[in-house]
């Protein structure tokens, strides 16, 4: 899985940097106050996608609902890799209605080198792996308290360098291999589960 994300985020990156052009996006992708989106006609559904054009920088909000003339799609997914290697990329915000949105895949906040703080919608119910490593100023994350995935996945903050505490919700029941590997400035983790978490896989520190 990876090798995966690494390789789609090299390969989007380089799409994205050479003969791109923002006024004219294939179909099926929109542009939102700077967000590009991939929709989904039959579903009604919209999913967070690379910049098209250039890396997503400065502050960004994600909608809970884009349009396209007279249609209306529910943002429900972070894609893969979708900002990943955005390392001028400072902030990530969510309307307060994002109710749909319930998917960060994997990578996709892979290596948001200035991203420092993020508190993710209530809505949340699946975080891929390696979602944010290598995200070396965050300092705190707030994880939606009712995961429907319930575990913290491999590698999800591998590398958060700047990471100094975080909370486990009673809901987690598993924490994967790598979860926090090489996070050398974790000093507590809240965890207010009566029994300790599963650890798969591995080492979790």
């Amino acid at each position: 899985m990876k090798t995966k994300v690494f390789l789609f985020g090299i390969a989007m990156i380089s799409l994205c940097l050479t003969g791109c052009d923002n006024n004219n996006l294939p179909n099926g992708l929109i542009e939102v106050n700077g967000v590009t989106f991939a929709i989904d006609e039959d579903a009604h559904t919209a999913k967070v996608i690379r910049k098209w054009g250039a890396l997503y920088s400065g502050n960004i909000t994600i909608p809970s609902v884009v349009t396209k003339g007279n249609n209306s799609y529910f943002v429900e997914t972070i894609g893969e890799g979708a900002f990943m290697g955005c390392t001028e990329l400072e902030s990530i915000s969510f309307e307060e209605s994002s109710y749909f949105l319930t998917t960060i895949e994997e990578g996709a906040f892979f290596g948001c080198s200035s991203l420092k703080s993020i508190e993710l919608p209530s809505s949340i119910v699946y975080i891929g792996t390696d979602a944010f490593r290598n995200c070396t100023n965050l300092t705190s994350v707030t994880l939606p308290a009712n995961m429907g995935y319930k575990a913290i996945a491999m590698g999800m903050f591998r590398e958060c360098t700047s990471l100094k505490s975080i909370s486990i919700s009673s809901q987690i029941e598993n924490i994967w291999q790598g979860a926090f590997a090489n996070c050398t400035s974790l000093e507590t983790v809240y965890n207010d589960a009566e029994y300790p978490q599963n650890i798969s896989g591995g080492k979790v520190f």
